[in-house]
């Protein structure tokens, strides 16, 4: 295990609220500049490697079943936005369920069908386009990991973990899967970043950060509900 040493120690101290002669300067976000090409590179790497793992892929479903569940409820969001059933919404509902059994409206909560949905309307109704849409959650994700872990530790740190999160087998399974569990992760780390900043700065802009993904995530999947005890510890 590392040893924490003292520029570990500030850091930590920062977003535990205590008073630090750095605080001004990483609210002001000055750190950002000189290793964004770090972060770059790591998302276009993971963006190569889910590409080449998404093109490979074959039919959804291949993990399990939810797979084809939540394809289809995407394609409903698509064609609600298409059709627009202002005047008969559940209507147009139930003849779409009788249309495709599959759909999941009422079983899951609706963001990432949303986003799916709109995906498919700009980039066509197929597997890849669904797991691109899974893909963009990661990179997500990964792009607060890398901001969280660099405040915390250092830029080097968030590089190598965030790495060894994209490539974990269990993760990197579910990130060329249509299912919640990324999009739900991605969220609730980029809720955690701005809760760790509102726990050092009290900003205004920090608590709408989280409140916004916090609200996202468990508009994604049921379990981000954890957050709240999360953050009253």
């Amino acid at each position: 295990m590392a040893t924490l040493t003292a520029p570990h120690v500030e850091s930590v101290s920062n977003f535990c609220g205590t008073p630090s002669p750095a605080r001004a300067q990483l609210s002001s976000g000055s750190r950002v500049g000189p290793h964004i090409w770090l972060l770059a590179f790591i998302l276009c790497l993971v963006t190569i490697f889910l590409a080449y793992r998404i093109y490979r892929a074959g039919e959804l479903g291949q993990l399990t079943e939810d797979e084809a569940h939540h394809a289809v409820t995407g394609l409903y969001f698509a064609d609600l936005i298409t059709d627009l059933p202002i005047a008969h919404p559940i209507d147009y509902t139930y003849r779409y369920y009788a249309r495709y059994p599959a759909l999941g409206v009422m079983h899951w909560p609706p963001f990432f069908h949303i986003c799916e949905g709109v995906v498919f309307l700009i980039g066509g109704r197929s597997p890849a386009t669904a797991r691109f849409t899974v893909l963009m959650f990661t990179l997500l994700g990964l792009s607060y990991w890398f901001l969280l872990v660099r405040e915390l530790l250092d830029p080097w740190a968030a590089a190598f973990s965030g790495l060894a999160l994209a490539f974990l087998p269990f993760v990197a399974t579910y990130e060329q899967a249509v299912m919640l569990e990324i999009p739900s992760l991605a969220l609730c780390i980029a809720a955690t970043y701005y809760w760790a900043h509102f726990l050092q700065s009290h900003t205004r802009a920090a608590a709408v950060g989280f409140v916004t993904f916090a609200a996202l995530a468990l508009l994604t999947k049921q379990q981000s509900v954890y957050l709240l005890p999360f953050c009253g510890l």
